[in-house]
C-alpha cells in the first residue's frame, strides 16, 4: 500500500515526531510505500529515526505558532486566530502537494484538517487521525475574562472542526482521555 503520513510539528522533540517516523520505518520495513509530509522538519533531533525515509517539506505562508504568552485577552484572541488560520493552510499547501494516489492517509495530532483537503482530492483514500492530543481542550485559568473567551472557543473549535472530522474514517488514540474525547466527537 500506499500511505501519506502528514505531521505538522515534525520538528519538535517529542513523542509525537518520533511515533511519526517510527511509524513511517516499520511500513518500509513492512514493503509499504511511506511518504510523509510536514510544514518543517529537524533532521539533528532525529538521525536514526529519519534515516532512510522520504520526507518532504511543504512550506506553509507563515511559520506555525505554538508557543507564546499573551500579553493581554486581545493578545490571546489573535493568537488563537493566527494559530488556527497558519494551521489550516498548512494542511491545505500539504494535501495540494501530495501524490494523488495515496490508499491511507495518516494525519497526527494538529494535522487532522489535511485530511479533509486531501480527500477532496482523492475521495477512495482512507483518513486515519493518529489523535494523541485533543484539538480543542481548555483548561480554565481562574480569570473570568480568559475562562470566557476560553468556554466560547472551544464551542467554536468544536463546530468548526466537524467539517474537517467528517473526512476521517478512523482514529487511533493514545489513551482513556482521548480515546473519551474522540468519542464524544461522535468517532
Amino acid at each position: 500500500m500506499k500511505i501519506g503520513i502528514v505531521c505538522v510539528n515534525l520538528s519538535f522533540v517529542a513523542g509525537g515526531p518520533r511515533l511519526v517516523l517510527g511509524l513511517a520505518q516499520s511500513l518500509k520495513k513492512s514493503g509499504h510505500t511511506a511518504i510523509i509530509y510536514a510544514p518543517d522538519f529537524d533532521a539533528e533531533h532525529y538521525k536514526d529515526y529519519a534515516a532512510g525515509l522520504d520526507i518532504r517539506i511543504v512550506k506553509p505562508y507563515a511559520p506555525l505558532i505554538w508557543t507564546g504568552r499573551p500579553k493581554n485577552i486581545v493578545d490571546w484572541v489573535w493568537h488563537k486566530i493566527e494559530q488556527e488560520r497558519r494551521v489550516i493552510d498548512a494542511s491545505r499547501r500539504i494535501a495540494f502537494a501530495m501524490d494523488t494516489d495515496f490508499d491511507i492517509v495518516n494525519v497526527h495530532d494538529f494535522a487532522y484538517r489535511a485530511g479533509y483537503f486531501y480527500k477532496k482530492k482523492n475521495p477512495k483514500a482512507h483518513v486515519i487521525w493518529t489523535e494523541n492530543a485533543p484539538p480543542h481542550v481548555y483548561i480554565p485559568k481562574n480569570n473570568f475574562f480568559f475562562d470566557l473567551l476560553g468556554a466560547i472557543y472551544k464551542l467554536w473549535k468544536e463546530v468548526s472542526s466537524r467539517k474537517y472530522f467528517r473526512a476521517i474514517d478512523k482514529v487511533a488514540v493514545l489513551d482513556f482521555l482521548n480515546k473519551k474525547w474522540a468519542e464524544d466527537q461522535g468517532f
